[in-house]
C-alpha cells in the first residue's frame, strides 16, 4: 500500500515540474554579450530572453559547456536555438540554453 501512494506521489511531482518548464524554439536575431540578453524570432514574433548566471548552456550532445561567455559570443543570428523557460516570482526565467550541431565543412 505504501509502495503504491510513494509511486503516485512520485509520478505527481514529476509531472507538476514538467508543467513548469517551457520550450522556446526559434532562430537568433541578436545577441547582447553586456546585458547578457539574447533576443530570439518565434514566428513571426521577436522574444527577448536575459540569460542569468544560473542558466545553463549546452551542446548539441545535451553536456555543458564550460566557457559559456565564449559560448554566448559565439551565437550567431539565424542560428536555431531551444531555449528552456520557468516561472519564478510570476517572470520567465532561462534555465537552459541548447546550442545546435556545428555544421562540418565538407
Amino acid at each position: 500500500m505504501m509502495r503504491k501512494l510513494f509511486c503516485a506521489l512520485s509520478a505527481l511531482v514529476v509531472c507538476a515540474g514538467l508543467s513548469l518548464a517551457d520550450e522556446v524554439k526559434g532562430k537568433v536575431k541578436s545577441v547582447d554579450v553586456e546585458k547578457n540578453t539574447i533576443v530570439v524570432t518565434v514566428g513571426d514574433k521577436d522574444q527577448t530572453f536575459t540569460l542569468s548566471d544560473d542558466t545553463k548552456i549546452v551542446n548539441s550532445k545535451g553536456k555543458d559547456v564550460k566557457d559559456k561567455a565564449k559560448a554566448i559570443k559565439g551565437i550567431k543570428p539565424d542560428t536555431e536555438l531551444t531555449i528552456t523557460t520557468e516561472k519564478k516570482d510570476d517572470k520567465d526565467v532561462v534555465t537552459k540554453v541548447q546550442l545546435p550541431a556545428k555544421k562540418s565543412n565538407k
